[in-house]
């Protein structure tokens, strides 16, 4: 709480009519989901994976990316989490 922010940008050509059910059926509270269908964040980051995580530190400098896929509650995950966050 009040430590991490986290975006979540959706590229979903249907918006929200795909977006909203999805979330509600995830039950995710504190997310809030964005829509970007034509990409204009993944051309400004400078990535076409999906999807793209960046964890950019308080002074907005970008500190670490991960291209693809991930177990968020693996031992990588950890590892990168508790080095940003000082858990």
């Amino acid at each position: 709480e009040g430590r991490l922010q986290v975006l979540a940008i959706s590229q979903d050509a249907d918006g929200r009519k795909a977006v909203d059910p999805f979330f509600a059926k995830g039950g995710f509270e504190r997310l809030k989901p964005y829509l970007d269908p034509p990409n204009r964040l993944g051309i400004a980051i400078g990535s076409d994976t999906l999807p793209t995580t960046i964890y950019y530190d308080a002074s907005g400098r970008e500190q670490w990316r991960v291209l693809g896929a991930m177990d968020w509650n693996g031992q990588r995950a950890q590892t990168l989490l508790e080095g940003s966050l000082g858990s």
